[in-house]
């Protein structure tokens, strides 16, 4: 019986649930737009007991809300409150592709100042390798997506998306 549950898993993985992909299109939207930055941090805000992803998704739309502050001061502290977040949520869970991608969403977007970058290369790195076999094909469309259009391919790692 336990045979059969577990084959059954499997052969059709479980998608992600709605809460899950109503963040990730928020969080897409609220990288130009602040009163979606604004709403879904309130929203993430507000969750008592968040999962790893849902504390990397809070830290990354931090990161986010600081592109609209206008106080230089308070938008260093945003991104330095989100990027803790963040960074702490991938080093509970390095292999989370999720919370890499939102890493790397954030490193591609930031301006080069602040300094976070380090990861830049080898987060393109392992998404390019994991991104194919990602199961969520939610996640594995927004990751390709990404990649194809901002990711400043090579012909080779073009290559490995097609």
């Amino acid at each position: 019986m336990n045979l059969f549950v577990l084959l059954f898993l499997m052969l059709f993985p479980v998608a992600p649930d709605s809460e899950l992909l109503e963040i990730r299109a928020q969080f897409h939207e609220a990288i130009s737009e602040e009163k979606l930055a604004i709403q879904l941090n309130a929203k993430l805000h507000v969750i008592s007991d968040k999962s790893t992803l849902q504390q990397g998704y809070e830290g990354a739309t931090k990161m986010l809300l600081a592109k609209f502050t206008f106080l230089p001061n308070q938008k260093y502290q945003l991104f330095s409150k989100g990027k803790t977040q963040l960074e702490s949520a991938i080093q509970i869970d390095k292999k989370n592709t999720e919370l890499v991608y939102l890493r790397y969403i954030i490193q591609m977007n930031c301006p080069s100042f602040l300094g976070y970058n380090q990861a830049l290369q080898q987060d393109k790195k392992y998404l390019l390798q994991v991104v194919k076999s990602i199961e969520d094909k939610d996640l594995q469309k927004r990751i390709l997506i990404f990649l194809l259009a901002n990711a400043h391919l090579t012909v080779d790692e073009r290559k490995l998306l097609s």
